[in-house]
């Protein structure tokens, strides 16, 4: 049996630093922002949704740059060092600190994020068929790498300040910059001729996004004029490009979109786990275990953590339902985890309508465990539908649409986030989870309301068919 080239345990276990980095900012940025800058909760969603939203839209554009000006290791290099540099920024005082850390933190991620897969995917050109059970791998420590940041970031925070929680980021980031020193002969790279002029402007064009992001994140106006101008261009862009395909071309990406679009309605019901229920579990649950106070940003490692625990219960299910014969469509998979959303939230309002602490922590367990059953529901159908509904040509641009679909989730998130400042108290929090899952359900039955119509779009031979679509 073939072995797992060495550069999958490295990039592996850079993906888990990288995560832990990113996971850990998310899960604790919401109550570092009230409770160090006094920021009121509405202020605080609007960080986060600049933040979570970013963190789809920047991965897409150091790709493009990776793939044509550095190369996967170049990039590599330049976002570990970029996260070590925004970490430690994050530890000074003053909103400028703040602000500028969090750019430098969320563009290193940005240029590691997509280098890194690719980097890895150059190692099993020569073992393709380790290929799948080493990306298997790879997911795991992108989840490891989730759960451990909210918990090591929550009680560092706790214990010993919030200082200590970026100054333990910078440090285990840097030791993940010296794994990949050591090991470099080993990370076989796409040769690259460097041209210093593409190299000049790359950096260029580096430094302006640095200056943008960082007013985003101060200027709330900005962020959203850019948002939707961004927005309005790819709609442009992909009317465009779909009056240049064949009429069952466009189908199967007018098809994808339409998953896509619901897809937003779960995933802006998922960012609520490091935002508006963040604030819920800090103002109103006060968990004691053995005399050791719970910091709240570590009951944000549930979801990825029951991630982990329902895949092996789901994976045999589909095997199973396959070899009868039955093939459950991607729609209704995506209605199924819009209504696995929509029912984590009611169990949320629920449960935070009795008084008693028992009561809030099985809700938020209950909570999050329904959310990590949605997310494989989602998450791996529509990844996998990228390839078999997306032209060849096409297929990594439209990836990239579909990590664009996860950021307008996480600007959509932070609008769901600020119903819960519509009156004080916990009622405000009951109030909006019900429409948080409202708004699932409702998404749910229109998907299978038009469902007959997708249908339409969704043939067998379109759907199931063994090569992805051709350019023309």
């Amino acid at each position: 049996m073939p072995q797992h080239p060495k550069a999958l345990y490295i990039c592996s276990l850079g993906e888990v630093f990288n995560r832990f980095a990113y996971y850990g900012l998310q899960a604790t940025l919401v109550l570092y922002v009230v409770h160090v800058f006094f920021f009121n909760n509405l202020q605080a969603y609007s960080a986060y949704g600049v933040l979570t939203t970013l963190a789809f839209c920047l991965p897409v554009l150091g790709g493009f740059i990776t793939d044509r000006v550095f190369g996967a290791r170049h990039s590599i290099f330049l976002g570990i060092v970029l996260t070590i540099i925004g970490a430690l920024a994050l530890c000074g005082t003053g909103s400028r600190a703040l602000y500028m850390g969090l750019t430098l933190l969320i563009i290193g991620i940005g240029f590691f994020k997509p280098a890194n897969a690719a980097l890895l995917g150059v190692a099993y050109q020569h073992n393709p068929s380790q290929r799948e059970s080493g990306f298997t791998l790879f997911y795991l420590a992108m989840n490891l790498g989730a759960i451990l940041g909210p918990v090591v970031f929550g009680v560092l925070a706790l214990r010993y300040g919030w200082r200590s929680a970026f100054i333990g980021n910078a440090a285990a980031t840097f030791i993940c910059l010296l794994v990949y020193v050591i090991n470099k002969p080993s990370l076989t790279s796409p040769e690259f001729t460097k041209n210093k002029t593409h190299m000049t402007i790359a950096y260029g064009i580096i430094i302006g996004i640095i200056i943008l992001v960082f007013l985003l994140f101060q200027f709330h106006w900005l962020f959203e004029v850019s948002f939707w101008t961004m927005c309005l261009c790819l709609i442009t862009w992909m009317v465009l490009l779909a009056k240049q395909l064949p009429a069952i071309t466009r189908n199967r990406l007018f098809l994808l979109l339409l998953l896509d679009l619901f897809a937003v309605f779960y995933f802006a019901c998922q960012m609520q786990v490091g935002s508006s229920l963040m604030i819920f579990i800090d103002q109103y649950v006060h968990l004691k275990l053995f005399g050791y106070t719970i910091p709240a940003a570590v009951f944000a490692a549930l979801e990825p953590v029951f991630v982990i625990l329902t895949a092996p219960l789901l994976s045999p299910c589909w095997n199973l339902l396959s070899k009868q014969n039955i093939i459950i469509p991607p729609v209704a998979r995506l209605a199924g985890g819009l209504l696995l959303g929509s029912a984590s939230f009611w169990v949320l309002s629920y449960s935070s309508m009795i008084a008693s602490i028992s009561w809030l922590i099985s809700g938020i367990v209950i909570g999050n465990a329904l959310l990590g059953a949605g997310e494989l529901c989602i998450g791996p159908t529509l990844t996998s539908a990228v390839t078999y509904l997306v032209p060849q040509k096409l297929t990594s641009t439209f990836m990239g649409v579909w990590f664009l679909s996860v950021a307008l989730s996480g600007y959509l998130g932070s609008v769901l986030a600020r119903l819960t400042e519509t009156s004080q108290g916990i009622g405000s929090f009951q109030g909006a989870f019900q429409k948080i899952s409202l708004i699932g359900f409702v998404a749910a039955l229109i998907l299978l309301a038009i469902s007959p119509y997708l249908k339409y779009l969704r043939s067998e031979q379109i759907v199931y068919a063994e090569t992805p679509a051709p350019y023309d």
